[in-house]
């Protein structure tokens, strides 16, 4: 099933699709990764559809992307334990591949405050939250283009 309103960037290709998440790989190298929700799906379908999506990510940023746009502004406004995990297991990867990571959070409080937890747990250097999709885009795009920032000796505090 297609994403409700399909906005894959221009020139970009499907790289895999769920029932609930699409991802796309642009031609400058950024991963849009969208989650919707489908009530019609069970908790464990969502964790599962979560575990596929989140091996495409950490594949995605193993090599070819160079940052990455999440938007779960249309995700289910809680994510249970499983959900959670693959999500933190993607963004660690992201991290740890040191390339940007950009986040589009919903409106409602609960999504914000746990993905905010994650992302602090998970990818703490290189990510950042976003109410919209365009800013969150634009972002990737000049964070893709920087170099490799050096490594650090111990944790940053976020900008």
């Amino acid at each position: 099933m297609n994403p409700p309103n399909d906005r894959r960037p221009l020139g970009a290709t499907r790289v895999v699709q769920g029932d609930n998440f699409s991802i796309d790989l642009g031609p400058t190298g950024i991963v849009e990764c969208v989650v919707w929700k489908r009530p019609d799906l069970s908790w464990a379908d969502g964790a599962r559809y979560a575990a596929l999506m989140a091996d495409s990510l950490v594949a995605l940023a193993r090599g070819e992307g160079l940052a990455f746009v999440v938007d779960l502004s249309e995700a289910p406004p809680l994510f249970g334990p499983r959900t959670e995990e693959a999500l933190a297991r993607a963004f660690a990867a992201v991290e740890a591949a040191q390339k940007p990571l950009a986040v589009v959070i919903g409106s409602v409080g609960m999504q914000k405050l746990q993905l905010e937890r994650v992302l602090r747990e998970q990818a703490p250097e290189r990510s950042r939250t976003f109410a919209a999709l365009a800013a969150a885009r634009t972002w990737a795009r000049v964070e893709a283009r920087k170099p490799d920032p050096e490594p650090t000796s111990g944790p940053r505090s976020r900008r």
